[in-house]
């Protein structure tokens, strides 16, 4: 059986709800959003892939991936690389940085699951 990537986006949303210890709360927020990044990767590779995306070895998959949504000759295609583009970005400095610097890291966790909820949800649609 292959594993659900919609789990993570489920565990971010659980992580948000349930956090009750102070000391945990940045660390949950930031798992939030690398979990929800994560529960759209792969789908999102994988409608990339049945529409002709290949994979070079020049730079990260990611960033190719990103490029791959955001030079598509759909619009929709093209608004979703975007928001592809803006999820990336915060799992990458919700995972690396010290400190967060673009919003507050609930306001950045909160704008990451609802832009993965729309992504899953897209993807779902355009992959049946």
């Amino acid at each position: 059986m292959s594993f659900d990537w919609d789990n993570y986006l489920h565990l971010a949303k659980y992580l948000v709800r349930n956090i009750t210890d102070p000391g945990l709360t940045e660390a949950g927020y930031r798992s939030a959003a690398s979990r929800a990044y994560y529960s759209v990767f792969h789908p999102i590779k994988l409608l990339a892939s049945n529409n002709g995306f290949t994979l070079t070895k020049k730079r990260s998959i990611h960033q190719q991936l990103i490029k791959f949504y955001q030079n598509h000759t759909d619009i929709v295609y093209r608004r979703k690389g975007i928001k592809l583009q803006r999820l990336w970005e915060n799992r990458k400095e919700c995972d690396y940085e010290d400190r967060i610097t673009t919003q507050n890291y609930k306001a950045l966790t909160h704008q990451s699951i609802r832009y993965a909820n729309e992504l899953l949800n897209w993807s779902r649609n355009e992959l049946k």
